[in-house]
């Protein structure tokens, strides 16, 4: 659609000139149009490939026509090889920008007149006029292009400086996607312009622009307008190199070219509503929890995190007053409503499209109890629908309900469904929440009483205690927050929601006291109030559940080198002083100081002798509390212990002598007791004597190897052992192989060996397979965990890990998340830089050069090449050859994807789930897929694949690490997963296909196949 006509006297010259213009530009364009590539034309007109060289002259005439009426263009010089021209620069990898020949000359005749910008200077700010952009097509590579096919809905996200755009795919054939988009934008928006080749990996995703075009958009390929361009702007046709999207790691590669054509105006041009217009608003996301409905006999203590930012994780409990019986479950009451800090959806106001969003695409709730996750619930958060967006832009509406769901909550234990969480998804419009926040907050002011209102310039105040033990990091931001909050408040008789913990260095609790409305104590005050219970046995705080968690008081005024010492901090350590005392003199004051440091050193002393004899603290002290205060004489324990032949050193003895001639100098019992089970937490664990090693069992005499060469031969991993035993991946070991590795490797006699063999071929196949050969050393696992200390079996996993990380060597079908690497080049690099080949024989002192220059652990090479060396002589012998071939580093290569091969079946059992639950992985793992790393955790791939539908009872997740995870950075790549299991399933699903087939022809049911077999083979 080209400009519409101005409006004027049709006999004024200078209007028809300018008409004129207008008329020999859109023939300028339409002669470009047509001057394309045979092959782009007869891809995007079907009427032109009918007739292709016929329709192209008469069009041609045409034009010529048109531009011979043109008084502006008479006598200009025609450019005949203008259409080779073009085919030239139509190439999918051009980087450099053509301009039109006509483009040029009407540049260096000058402005046209009226204009009120230069075409030929840059795009700034101040600069009027308007920039027509026409995206035609797009040409893309062979690879590229059979990749993209598979993409059934796809876009061109345009981002100008001013504004964004989407141009839908209107058609894709034969690596050809064509757009055909025209579009007016103001110069000043061409400041920077990129492409962005878009892609839907959900199905249910819909194809026009009046509706959310997608839930989940993946960015596939990149182009950027170069910037010579946007410097010196004129009339021009552009060829934009198109890049497939990279990593940080990856270097950027051509994937093919997107045609765009640029036309100036010298005067602003309104373009009509177009669905490709786009100006974005951002919607918040939020989240009302309801209640939670659970199979316990109680729900105190439970509640629910939920995850709604990288940094916003939400903490809702259970009401303990709001509990009800439904059925067999108990129902609690949460009434939460969370809002994220970040939008989660994009859309545009003007015409009801969705840009982006939602984000995040997945919410995941986890259900605590105490320290114990019960489970996990997953809930996908769902577009906006035009009616949403309709709501949303009515002003004064502030919020719409998007969904209203009952979650399943399944165990983490066994994936059994415990419960249901009640839920509600909304959106809130960006605008609406900036207007009603402030409205919100003056109304919600002015219908607090007076007296509940918070007291003008009070500050906050900040705090801290010493806990008796350290907690996590993720214990602090669950049940001790509102533990602390609820205890203290109580007995500071103020509101749970002023106290806040900022932090937590070691055992030291820094926390704040937000300020409160006008009839509760002030922040200050309350932290005094605080400072007072704490020095006092009898103050509240002690009366609470939070007591036995505390361990030192509270540094209510300051640092304690800051304040003078009073008897509360006597206190610090259980003792306290009874009569006057001294006065408040500096010299009383260090008199004080000094007692108080003797009494540490006598408190310590004490502790180190109870500790030693196992004499019980709390029985052993009691009988000296006779009036039954809960105060005991210094002097009185120290006798006791005397009384009691327990060895006092002199020193000892010197302190109480000392700290007896001050009158009433006592110790309190409770104070001594949980100071000493403070203290003797906080010892380090004495170093035990070595065990004498109990009798072998029958079964450590029958599985382990004998000897401690032999038992180093089965710390290698299975898939590293099996890989050796079977050197041609055959998937079976024959017995006489077997036997002889046994007996020459693992030190056992003829009849021991037969008897591993017989615990492995349970099934009598004949042979061992790998899964057999697992069982067995899993087994032998377990019997060395039984004899030695768990810090002995520490070692061991950590030199299989470095082993399975060495398997990444080895070339394999597999990408990572960064550019495919040619590993064998990589290797053969490194060697030659060290002046070997990869058909040079492997020895250790190389080996452990290779692995150190790849970063190895070198001190692997060793154990592998001897028992590389000691099991292929004895598979060797076990075929009736003495001489074995040497092995070279390329047959060290093959021996590692041999072993990565094993490694990647330790995914079936979970790639089997996945397969009976008829899971697509693609759609499941799509939030991972529009990452930038595409990767995600361990805990994400359950809780999606749980709420997918996956029964996960008999996975192993350390058999998923294992595979996805060479590395044990806690990642697992998405497109890894998915490729694995695209693979599986088409091994095995044709399998079942063929045997559904043919069950139907047999006119037999799933359920009869089995008793149908026996009774056949009974009848036989």
């Amino acid at each position: 659609m080209g400009r519409p006509w101005m409006s004027g006297d049709p006999t004024d010259d200078k209007e028809r000139a300018k008409r004129l213009e207008l008329l020999a530009d859109r023939a300028r364009r339409f002669r470009e149009e047509l001057g394309r590539r045979l092959e782009g034309a007869q891809r995007e007109v079907a009427e032109i490939a009918e007739a292709p060289l016929g329709g192209l002259g008469v069009a041609a005439a045409t034009v010529e026509l048109i531009e011979a009426s043109d008084p502006l263009l008479a006598g200009e010089k025609r450019f005949p090889h203008q259409r080779e021209h073009a085919e030239a620069q139509h190439h999918p990898t051009a980087s450099e920008t053509k301009l039109d020949p006509e483009a040029e000359a009407t540049a260096r005749r000058g402005p046209v007149r009226g204009s009120s910008c230069n075409p030929g200077s840059s795009a700034s700010p101040g600069c009027s006029g308007s920039v027509q952009i026409c995206i035609d097509s797009a040409q893309l590579a062979a690879e590229f292009a059979e990749m993209v096919r598979t993409r059934q809905h796809l876009a061109l996200k345009v981002l100008l400086s001013e504004e964004t755009f989407l141009v839908p795919c209107c058609a894709a054939r034969d690596g050809v996607l064509v757009f055909s988009h025209m579009s007016w934008h103001p110069l000043r928006s061409l400041r920077s312009a990129r492409l962005q080749l878009l892609a839907a990996h959900s199905s249910d995703c819909v194809q026009t622009m009046k509706e959310p075009f997608a839930s989940h958009l993946v960015v596939l390929a990149t182009a950027e307008l170069p910037q010579q361009v946007l410097q010196s702007l004129a009339h021009a046709r552009l060829e934009l190199p198109l890049q497939a999207s990279s990593g940080p790691h990856e270097s950027p590669r051509f994937v093919g070219s997107i045609s765009v054509s640029l036309a100036l105006s010298s005067e602003e041009v309104r373009a009509p509503p177009m669905d490709g217009a786009l100006e974005p608003s951002g919607v918040h996301l939020k989240v009302w929890l309801e209640d939670l409905c659970l199979r316990l006999a109680s729900l105190n203590g439970v509640f629910v995190v939920l995850k709604l930012g990288p940094e916003q994780e939400m903490v809702v409990h259970v009401s303990q007053n709001d509990q009800r019986a439904e059925g067999g479950d108990l129902v609690g009451r949460l009434g939460f409503m969370a809002v994220a800090e970040h939008t989660a959806w994009s859309f545009d106001l003007a015409r009801k499209i969705l840009m982006a969003g939602p984000n995040p695409e997945k919410l995941f709730f986890q259900v605590w109890s105490g320290q114990e996750l019960l489970g996990l619930a997953g809930l996908e958060v769902p577009p906006l629908d035009e009616d949403a967006m309709n709501e949303l832009a009515e002003r004064g509406r502030p919020c719409v309900e998007l969904l209203a769901v009952e979650l399943p909550v399944q165990a983490t234990s066994n994936g059994e469904t415990i419960g249901s969480l009640r839920t509600k998804i909304l959106a809130e419009f960006t605008s609406q929440r900036r207007v009603h926040s402030t409205v919100a907050a003056v109304a919600k002011e002015a219908e607090i009483p007076e007296e509940h209102r918070q007291a003008p310039g009070e500050l906050a105040a900040q705090g801290c205690i010493e806990l008796s033990a350290p907690l996590s990091d993720r214990e602090v931001a669950t049940w001790f927050r509102h533990f602390f909050a609820h205890h203290l408040a109580e007995s500071l008789h103020i509101s749970p929601d002023r106290i806040r913990v900022i932090r937590l260095d070691g055992r030291t609790l820094v926390f704040e006291i937000a300020p409160g409305p006008r009839h509760e104590a002030p922040a200050k005050d309350a932290l005094a109030e605080l400072g007072r219970q704490l020095a006092v046995r009898e103050g509240p705080v002690w009366h609470t559940d939070l007591a036995k968690l505390l361990a030192e008081p509270m540094d209510a005024e300051g640092p304690r080198s800051e304040r003078p010492p009073t008897d509360s901090g006597e206190r610090e350590r259980g003792f306290s002083q009874r009569g006057t005392g001294p006065g408040w003199g500096p010299r009383a004051a260090a008199v004080r100081a000094e007692r108080t440091e003797l009494m540490g050193n006598l408190q310590q002393r004490l502790f180190e002798v109870v500790h030693a004899s196992g004499v019980e603290v709390s029985k052993a002290f009691t009988v000296l509390d006779t009036n039954r205060d809960g105060l005991v004489e210094i002097t009185d324990m120290v006798a006791l212990l005397s009384h009691l032949g327990l060895p006092l050193p002199e020193d000892l003895l010197h302190l109480a002598g000392h700290l007896s001639k001050d009158e009433g100098c006592q110790v309190d019992l409770l104070e001594f007791c949980r100071h000493f089970a403070v203290w003797q937490s906080a010892r380090p664990p004495p170093a035990l004597a070595p065990a004498p090693a109990p009798p072998p069992s029958a079964w450590e005499a029958l599985l382990l190897p004998q000897g401690a060469r032999a038992e180093r031969c089965l710390l290698l991993p299975t898939y590293f052992l099996y890989a050796l035993l079977d050197p041609e991946a055959t998937g079976r070991v024959s017995p006489e192989t077997w036997l002889c590795v046994a007996q020459r490797c693992l030190g056992f006699g003829a009849d021991a060996a037969a008897a591993t063999y017989g615990f492995c071929d349970q099934h009598g196949i004949g042979a061992l397979t790998y899964r057999d050969f697992r069982r067995y050393v899993h087994r032998v696992d377990e019997l060395r965990a039984q004899r030695l200390p768990p810090e002995a079996c520490l070692p061991i996993y950590v030199f299989r890990q470095d082993v399975r990380a060495t398997l990444e060597l080895a070339d394999t079908t597999v990408t990572g998340p960064t550019e495919p690497v040619n590993r064998l080049a990589a290797v053969a690099a490194s060697l030659q830089r060290r002046g070997r080949e990869l058909d040079h024989e492997v020895n250790v002192s190389g080996l452990e050069e290779l692995l150190s220059d790849l970063r190895l652990s070198p001190q692997l090479a060793a154990h592998m090449l001897e028992w590389q060396e000691s099991i292929a002589a004895a598979v060797w012998a076990s075929r009736g050859k003495s001489a074995q071939p040497s092995l070279t580093y390329r047959g060290f290569l093959s021996l590692l994807r041999r072993a990565h091969a094993l490694v990647q079946s330790h995914l079936d059992g979970l790639l089997r789930a996945c397969l009976v639950a008829g899971a697509d992985l693609q759609v499941v793992l799509s939030f991972a897929l529009v990452r930038p790393n595409q990767a995600l955790s361990a805990e994400e791939l359950a809780g999606s694949l749980a709420a997918a539908g996956v029964d996960l009872a008999s996975v192993d997740p350390q058999d998923v690490l294992l595979a996805l995870d060479p590395h044990c950075c806690k990642q697992i790549y998405a497109p890894d997963l998915i490729q694995s299991f695209e693979t599986f399933r088409a091994k095995f699903g044709s399998m079942l296909s063929s045997i559904a087939g043919q069950l139907g022809r047999r006119g037999l049911s799933p359920d009869q196949l089995f008793p149908a077999a026996v009774l056949s083979q009974r009848g036989g």
